[in-house]
């Protein structure tokens, strides 16, 4: 039995360097989720920033019936600290939205934890705990944005950002080893870092991985899914890139390209 599961950063910002309006990618981004086929997804900056996503689309997404929506709100650092941040807005982790499969898993707990290395920039991972109606497994998702290189005070620092996403992958990786030991784990997110950093190597002590180390690919790029390899056996690891076909030409969903991967369940 498969799992497919996706990571995407949605990017949630309107009038980013030339791409479509945000309600309409909204509206293309609801169509290509519900026909991608994952039975997880993880989303990214999905925040309350220029479009309502947590409210709206979540909402909409459900209503279509193919998938449940798990979401987080927005931090009060937002509007509170905006003002203190490049062009007035805050690094915070509102929009954090996990998708599952209506007719596959059967929620059990949810839940988001603020990293404890964050204030103003109120980075979270929020988790998720299903059982799988198909197989009778439990499985235990996470999704996270972690920090980039910005102080307290939005000021551009490598410094500021090593201490984040050290602490951020340490304390990550105790709840897996406290909540997803025995389970299938996955583990969706912008990590904001390369598979030979220090961070993603951080997390990735132990038994949960990222699917790109697993495979050996060396492609540099900083959204990754972690699994439980003692649990799954990784059958794919790839980007898609797909576009939004309009009149006037291709247009591109998000700064990021969504990353899937598909496990089978070791028995």
């Amino acid at each position: 039995m498969e799992i497919k599961c996706m990571s995407f950063n949605i990017l949630g910002i309107d009038g980013y360097d030339g791409y479509l309006p945000v309600e309409l990618r909204a509206q293309h981004m609801q169509t290509y989720l519900n026909e991608s086929g994952m039975d997880l997804i993880g989303l990214q900056e999905a925040g309350s920033h220029d479009y309502d996503w947590q409210s709206y689309f979540a909402q909409k997404i459900e209503r279509d019936g193919i998938y449940k929506a798990v979401t987080i709100g927005t931090e009060k650092a937002y509007d509170e600290q905006a003002s203190r941040y490049p062009a007035g807005r805050v690094s915070n982790s509102a929009g954090l939205i996990i998708l599952y499969k209506a007719d596959r898993f059967e929620l059990l707990e949810t839940g988001s934890q603020r990293y404890t290395s964050t204030e103003l920039q109120e980075r979270h991972y929020q988790w998720a705990k299903f059982t799988d109606t198909y197989t009778g497994e439990t499985v235990v998702m996470t999704n996270t944005h972690w920090s980039i290189d910005w102080d307290e005070n939005g000021k551009v620092s490598a410094e500021a950002g090593d201490t984040h996403r050290t602490t951020q992958a340490k304390e990550l990786r105790a709840f897996w080893e406290e909540n997803a030991k025995g389970c299938l784990l996955f583990a969706t997110g912008d990590y904001n870092c390369q598979q030979n950093s220090t961070w993603l190597q951080l997390a990735a002590e132990g038994e949960f991985k990222p699917a790109d180390i697993i495979l050996g690919n060396d492609e540099q790029h900083i959204d990754h899914i972690f699994v439980n390899t003692d649990r799954v056996e990784l059958v794919e690891h790839r980007f898609l890139n797909d576009r939004i076909v309009q009149e006037d030409g291709e247009h591109r969903y998000s700064d990021h390209d969504p990353v899937f991967v598909t496990v089978r369940i070791k028995k």
